[in-house]
């Protein structure tokens, strides 16, 4: 993740996280502000940092600890933060524009995620991988997540089966099959015209074989097909895996 500043805020006795939300601000690198919050010393004061970073076009993302009974009472023993009504930082939240995480692996992919793709509106998603099982998974997961994945046109419909394999079938999320399996150009040009028209989001959903170090010839060639699709299109495009274990160290740094 490309940080730019990591502060800890203590039991904000001088400064509150609205000060550093103000602070961050400031600074035109900054593209996205995550907050591991207990407790709000200034909830108007919250409100107003957060507008700013809304007109701003910087995202604030919290994970908000002391949720439960039990929870809070360890956040008042902690540093003093009164973690109140769960009801009420949601509505707070909701507000103001921030996003609201709840576990630590969720909050980081959503800075990481934010922090490239920046705060562009869309809730269309297209989906692209070899196997029908992730093809599925993804739909699942999209649905789940509030995304909308709409079906190619005729014409899309047209220019992706001219790429696939005679047997292919064309659908949101795509199953291009594993015949298709690291062939960079033909890939980027399904991709191509299905992020063309109707895609505000792209994701490419591959599993890597196990390498010792790098990414296999062939899962690069892959990978850099929706990079090509999106350069063309301006559509942001990402690289998720079911397994996310199996991502080696090389590809993680891209």
């Amino acid at each position: 993740m490309p940080w730019r500043y990591i502060v800890s805020a203590g039991n904000q006795a001088v400064l509150g996280i609205e000060d550093y939300i103000h602070g961050f601000l400031a600074d035109p690198e900054v593209k996205v502000i995550g907050v591991f919050l207990e407790g709000l010393r200034d909830a108007p004061a919250f409100h107003e940092a957060a507008l700013a970073a809304a007109e701003r076009g910087v995202p604030v993302v919290v994970l908000k600890g002391g949720v439960t009974a039990v929870g809070a009472r360890l956040a008042m023993s902690h540093t003093s933060s009164l973690a109140g009504a769960d009801a009420f930082y949601d509505a707070l939240f909701r507000r103001v524009g921030v996003i609201r995480c709840a576990t630590l692996p969720e909050f980081e992919e959503t800075l990481k995620l934010v922090a490239v793709w920046g705060a562009k509106p869309g809730r269309r998603l297209v989906a692209f991988s070899s196997s029908g099982g992730d093809s599925r998974m993804a739909a699942d997961f999209a649905t789940q997540a509030g995304l909308e994945l709409p079906q190619p046109t005729a014409e899309q419909t047209a220019a992706v089966l001219s790429e696939l394999p005679p047997y292919g079938q064309v659908s949101n999320p795509l199953d291009f099959t594993a015949v298709m399996w690291g062939a960079r150009e033909p890939l980027a040009r399904a991709f191509t015209a299905l992020m063309r028209e109707g895609a505000d989001k792209a994701v490419l959903v591959v599993d890597h074989p196990q390498q010792a170090e790098g990414v296999s010839p062939a899962v690069e060639a892959m990978i850099q097909a929706p990079e090509q699709a999106s350069e063309t299109t301006g559509v942001p495009g990402a690289v998720s895996s079911v397994n996310p274990e199996s991502i080696p160290p090389a590809m993680r740094a891209r």
